[in-house]
């Protein structure tokens, strides 16, 4: 909104009003925005996770993923380490090397076994997704984690299922 001169303080005045209540919409807006996408982060059955690309500590895991890895719903964050949940050994060092193809290529996806604390492991269909600062460097890891407990379990079916027919069909002949 152009002012031309000569103007009267009134006019300015107005124009800055104008202004202040455009921006005002807008920041409630974009309020609105983040309170509707953290309600469908929260709400998702996925395990959702941001990590801090300097220490990789978790910085919001939503209440699916915090079932999966056996945190209280409104449980301290700010020591977990989300990487640890994952198998050590060969499987541990293979979850770097995810986050360290993510870095290079933005994004890794495959599958992974998070360890719950019982020690039970659970197979995850997972996103990393690597956002870097306008510098180019990571700033934040983030990760979507898919339970593939039923799936795999369907999977089983089917073999069964499709090794049943083979013999029956075997045991016909």
């Amino acid at each position: 909104d152009y002012l031309p001169k000569p103007f009267k303080p009134a006019t300015l005045i107005a124009a800055v009003k104008t202004r202040l209540n455009r921006k005002e919409e807008l920041d409630q807006r974009m309020r609105d925005v983040q309170e509707r996408l953290l309600s469908v982060v929260s709400s998702s059955t996925d395990l959702v996770a941001m990590l801090d690309g300097e220490t990789g500590r978790t910085v919001y895991l939503n209440p699916a993923g915090r079932a999966m890895v056996g945190l209280e719903p409104d449980g301290d964050i700010s020591q977990f380490n989300l990487k640890e949940c994952f198998s050590p050994g060969k499987a541990g060092d293979d979850f770097e090397k995810y986050i360290h193809e993510a870095e290079a290529h933005g994004r890794w996806t495959g599958e992974c076994r998070l360890i719950r604390p019982d020690n039970k492991s659970l197979p995850l269909e997972l996103q990393l997704l690597a956002h870097p600062s306008k510098k180019g460097d990571r700033t934040w890891l983030s990760i979507v984690g898919s339970d593939l407990t039923m799936a795999m379990q369907l999977r089983q079916a089917q073999k069964m299922e499709a090794i049943g027919q083979l013999a029956a069909g075997v045991a016909h002949e």
